[in-house]
């Protein structure tokens, strides 16, 4: 995350018009790349990005996530990949990016539209995700680690230029070195690749779970997770039921426990994420699996390295 990317998270997006446009041959080289364009209607080019989920080696699930559709802006087309719920929608806010390979060859260098060739902007707008999500938890992970917050400017004082004295710091500590464990994360988090980010406040990347909340962020090793599993709460009111509230409780090796509330359908969601990631984690709770945490936990973890060669066998 350069100073490229900040400027655009700060300041973008930026509404261009087909002039501004033109003027752009490479979008890598663009200051402005986190914008929004108005066109005049919006079109299927039949190519669409299919997400797989994938669990120890095989494709358990596949889906399509956006579209690629052509955007008329005035007399040029600016393809863009869209979510599947504004594929015909006229304005688009997203980051500039090249044109993937395959769509380059077989749509604008088809040479059975070899007349409108020339139409077509040299870059595509990808609108179909979150450009400041990264920033967002990149800034939550940041001003935490080095204790910048509004409610305890004295602690500020005190752990500045310690950050192994943060609660966040001490946290990081016990999964192996401060800066290279902050690294990785930082890393997973800007590529991007195969994370789940679910409203501002959760990600899930390769190896770690972050969840924000009002005051800290919370950080899980996925391969440290012990048992997960659903929690529903029923609220009363002078004994009449007045709501449920849902969550996943995480557990890890050292006993350290998330709750993490979401909605019924992402409860659901938040867990095949992590058993995809850790399909030898503990699911479920009961009374008897709640006992032996308790009381035997050297078992229970047996139980999960058990689990864990029998997968990889």
């Amino acid at each position: 995350m350069g100073a490229r990317y900040w400027y655009n998270f700060i300041f973008g997006p930026f509404p261009l018009t087909v002039a501004q446009l033109q003027q752009i041959q490479e979008p890598s080289q663009s200051l402005k790349y986190f914008v929004t364009v108005t066109g005049d209607k919006s079109f299927d080019t039949g190519f669409e990005q299919i997400t797989q989920r994938k669990r120890i080696g095989t494709i358990v699930s596949s889906n399509v996530s956006a579209k690629v559709v052509a955007l008329g802006v005035e007399n040029r087309i600016l393809l863009v990949k869209a979510a599947l719920s504004e594929q015909q929608a006229t304005t688009f806010t997203g980051h500039l990016t090249e044109v993937p390979s395959e769509i380059q060859t077989k749509l604008i260098n088809n040479p059975e539209i070899k007349e409108v060739q020339k139409l077509f902007f040299p870059f595509l707008l990808s609108a179909d995700d979150d450009f400041r999500a990264s920033g967002y938890i990149y800034l939550a992970v940041a001003f935490t680690c080095i204790g910048i917050s509004s409610w305890n400017l004295i602690k500020v004082g005190r752990r500045q230029g310690k950050l192994e004295l943060h609660p966040l710091g001490k946290r990081l500590a016990t999964f192996g070195n401060f800066d290279v464990i902050a690294t990785q994360i930082n890393s997973q988090i800007a590529t991007g690749a195969n994370n789940l980010v679910l409203g501002k406040n959760l990600m899930i990347t390769t190896s770690w779970l972050i969840q924000k909340n009002r005051y800290n962020v919370d950080l899980f090793n996925l391969e440290q997770i012990a048992w997960i599993y659903p929690k529903v709460t029923q609220h009363r009111t002078n004994g009449i039921p007045t709501g449920k509230t849902h969550a996943v409780v995480v557990i890890d090796r050292s006993g350290a426990t998330l709750e993490i509330p979401a909605k019924e359908e992402e409860v659901k969601k938040i867990m095949i994420e992590i058993m995809e990631r850790i399909p030898w984690v503990i699911v479920g709770y009961s009374d008897d699996l709640q006992k032996i945490w308790q009381k035997d936990r050297a078992s229970f973890l047996a139980m999960i390295q058990q689990r864990r060669e029998q997968i990889r066998k």
